[in-house]
């Protein structure tokens, strides 16, 4: 057996692997890039030795075209630390020459640098599964698709909701992995009594159900989700009321499909995109849906892509930030863009959610800094009175271990002081530990780094946040800026931010500024720092340059 084994574990991967004739285990070293397979995984899988290198490709291989988006998925959140234990389902091309469904469940070990290290599992074909879900006394996933498949069989016309808990990790986290069993036991109860006795409800994975009813009139649909909201709003578990929140996706059948797999996979993207928009309220399938998430799959996988070609598609854009009364500019905001030749130039909105949620924000926050440290001494070299640029970064950046020592250490290499670096966090990220931070932005200072409150008014405690963080830089939000030029009865709220930035030393900026008129009542409220579109748009490097670094 290959080195990735000592001695005494040889012997416990062998008895595991002959412990049970259903599931077929493994074992890899992920740094190598090699996996071992118990025999009686070498036979259902018909491969010809025991270990496999190149893991993702060889298993990119055999896996089904419809499945390899789910497995990039599942691949890439084991590189980037998602959690030790994973869980996934797909069709995979066994010894048979056929394509057959499979449950995955492996255990990732990191190192200390969070890469990962070693890995066990085993997977079991989906036909040893039982019927009934043993946790919520519901029908599985492949009971679910069994059912489906007859009433499409039988040209039944229906409907199916997908529902998914937000959180229910939480509960977990709260009261104990027993007290979750108990919760999702109880609400499956719950359920059963709750929707028409006609209606067939399943647990698919997870914190993830489904419910196929029998008619597909929009009533009935919305009926059946009023009484899943019902039930999640109070389940009581050991005298404790629980208030679960979902979202929740409907397809219709045979409308929006005859096949088992296109249906489930209208549900997802209805779930993906209920979750993405923060929606509460019943998400329908629609094409315009299934062409989004197409578009999402498609930059997700250029994104992947360019960072491997060293952020090839990422580009800074700078936009101008001026002195109200000098009119002078010492420093821009660096802005992230992304474009490829296939998708065109493409919106922050909709890479940067890609970013965060797949915490590839942390290797191009970190290409960002460095782009941004070596412009500004390029400017500086022909304009010594340029001083700075502002940086957006992610609450993610700013947990990530080694973080303030790469900032330093940037600054360093491009022999640059601290002040010609500003961090921006935005106060929408919803910061819930405003003392993590304030340490944080307090040793910043210490170096001469600046720190900025971004898009200060958009989020739910402005005012705590500034309190609590020692920000040198609070900026308004553009839409903020824009309320005050058009309703003059809010302007009481800007002289009281503007009294609190001057009692605490903050420098005052105002972004959305576009009229003469809101630069006049900015710069009389006491901003004292102007950026928007009646200065400049972002602007691409040559182009700033040309204009605020050379002035030609």
């Amino acid at each position: 057996m290959v080195h990735i084994f000592e001695d005494n574990e040889k012997h416990l991967f062998e008895a595991l692997s002959n412990s049970s004739d259903s599931a077929y285990f493994f074992a890899s070293d992920m740094k190598a890039n090699i996996a071992v397979w118990s025999k009686s995984a070498q036979k259902y899988l018909g491969l010809e030795k025991e270990c496999i290198e190149n893991i993702r490709e060889f298993w990119e291989n055999r896996i089904h075209p419809d499945d390899k988006e789910l497995f990039h998925g599942y691949f890439d959140s084991v590189l980037s630390s998602h959690g030790n234990h994973h869980d996934i389902e797909y069709r995979i091309l066994t010894a048979t020459g056929k394509y057959e469904w499979l449950h995955c469940s492996s255990y990732i070990y990191y190192d200390e640098k969070g890469n990962p290290d070693h890995a066990a599992g085993f997977i079991r074909p989906l036909g040893y599964r039982n019927k009934i879900d043993p946790v919520s006394n519901l029908r599985t996933v492949h009971e679910f698709r069994d059912n489906l498949q007859n009433r499409l069989q039988k040209n039944d016309r229906g409907a199916i909701l997908m529902f998914d808990l937000i959180n229910f990790k939480k509960i977990i986290d709260d009261y104990s992995y027993s007290f979750g069993d108990r919760f999702l036991y109880t609400m499956g109860t719950l359920l059963k009594q709750a929707l028409s006795k006609e209606d067939s409800i399943f647990r698919m994975q997870g914190s993830n159900f489904a419910v196929i009813i029998k008619s597909c009139k929009k009533s009935d649909i919305q009926a059946a989700f009023e009484a899943i909201r019902q039930v999640l709003s109070h389940v009581t578990v050991d005298n404790i009321e629980i208030n679960q929140d979902f979202v929740c996706s409907a397809t219709i059948f045979p409308s929006n499909g005859v096949d088992v797999d296109r249906l489930q996979q209208n549900l997802f993207y209805g779930v993906e995109y209920a979750k993405e928009n923060n929606s509460r309220e019943l998400v329908y399938y629609t094409d315009d849906l299934y062409l989004q998430n197409i578009r999402q799959a498609q930059l997700r996988e250029a994104i992947k892509k360019s960072i491997r070609n060293h952020f090839e598609g990422f580009e800074l854009f700078y936009q101008p930030i001026v002195h109200s009364e000098e009119k002078i500019c010492e420093s821009a905001e660096a802005l992230l863009r992304f474009h490829t030749p296939e998708l065109g130039m493409v919106s922050p909105m909709d890479f940067i959610p890609i970013l965060e949620t797949s915490k590839d924000i942390i290797s191009v926050g970190a290409w960002v800094i460095e782009k941004a440290m070596e412009t500004v001494k390029e400017w500086q070299t022909i304009n010594p009175d340029f001083k700075q640029i502002h940086v957006n970064v992610s609450t993610i950046q700013f947990h990530v271990p080694g973080f303030k020592k790469f900032v330093f250490d940037t600054l360093k290499k491009y022999s640059l002081p601290g002040s010609a670096l500003v961090l921006e966090l935005t106060e929408s990220c919803r910061v819930k530990s405003t003392a993590e931070f304030a340490e944080l932005f307090e040793e910043f200072k210490r170096h001469g780094v600046m720190t900025a409150l971004d898009d200060f008014g958009t989020g739910y405690a402005s005012l705590i946040v500034l309190c609590d963080i020692p920000v040198d830089i609070l900026k308004l939000d553009l839409q903020l800026t824009q309320n005050f030029v058009k309703h003059p009865q809010h302007r009481a709220i800007l002289k009281l931010v503007a009294d609190l930035c001057k009692n605490g030393k903050i420098r005052l900026c105002a972004e959305g500024v576009e009229t003469e008129e809101s630069l006049s009542l900015m710069k009389n409220a006491g901003a004292d720092l102007i950026q928007g579109y009646f200065f400049s748009k972002p602007l691409p490097e040559a182009e700033f340059r040309k204009k605020y670094i050379e002035m030609t």
